[in-house]
């Protein structure tokens, strides 16, 4: 812009200033999920069962006493057995077919079970940063010339 008064000529010179500001825009999404993991666990349990031991000992009242003589025998238990109940006895001790007893036997087995429990809790939290960063722009300035001009036009260099 030219404001001439009298012999006075001025110029308004401008020139850009950089000024730099902050936008706030999405820089993207995160995603938090939880996934299961899977581990072979193995844990030491101590478990009884139940053997079959066979203990051989003589029978009870193996003493002699023949039937019918009234002799009284202690059979180790405390008890006096008369001569026709011993005689009884060993008749009945005598072998029989084929005699046969079931016993049962038991065994623990371990038993596992699975429980799911609370054991941690885990926080996501968002939190701003604030660090330096540094903006590069060019920026334009105006200057004067000022040219001496002979009565052709024609510059003749600076005047200054």
């Amino acid at each position: 812009m030219d404001n001439r008064t009298g012999d006075r000529t001025s110029l308004v010179r401008h020139e850009e200033k950089l000024t730099a500001a902050v936008q706030r825009v999405a820089r993207g999404a995160t995603r938090v999920r939880k996934r299961v993991i899977t581990e072979t666990v193995t844990v030491e349990v101590e478990v009884q069962r139940e053997v079959l031991e066979v203990e051989e000992a003589p029978a009870a009242g193996g003493g002699a006493a023949t039937p019918g003589t009234g002799t009284a025998v202690d059979t180790g238990g405390g008890q006096a057995v008369g001569a026709e109940q011993l005689a009884q006895r060993q008749v009945d001790a005598q072998p029989r077919e084929e005699e046969v007893q079931v016993v049962t036997l038991h065994r623990q087995r371990p038993v596992v079970t699975l429980e799911t429990v609370p054991y941690e809790e885990a926080r996501v939290v968002k939190r701003t940063v604030t660090v330096p960063h540094e903006v590069t722009e060019t920026v334009r300035r105006e200057h004067v010339d000022v040219h001496e001009v002979d009565a052709e036009g024609v510059s003749t260099g600076d005047f200054r």
